[in-house]
């Protein structure tokens, strides 16, 4: 999806999401996910349900669209190699 110039969204809690919100260019965590990317310095919506990321989303869909969240590492994720 990236390749075809596609914006990814990731929403996660736990270690196995590590890895996968990596490749995101908006992220939404809680939990262990959360705790990581703080660590790491990497930037994410906090959520506690499904609503809570629309609540985020709804307002601000075309700059979802239109990139990557601010902040956001591209190619020195700490826990991937791209």
């Amino acid at each position: 999806m990236k390749e075809a110039g596609w914006q990814v969204i990731y929403i996660g809690d736990g270690s196995s999401d590590v890895y996968g919100s990596a490749f995101a260019d908006w992220t939404f965590a809680r939990a262990y996910l959360a705790r990581q990317l703080q660590q790491s310095g990497e930037p994410a919506f906090a959520f506690e349900t499904f609503h809570d990321v629309l609540e985020v989303l709804r307002p601000n869909i075309e700059s979802f669209r239109m990139g990557t969240m601010p902040g956001r590492s591209r190619g020195d994720h700490p826990f991937c190699s791209f």
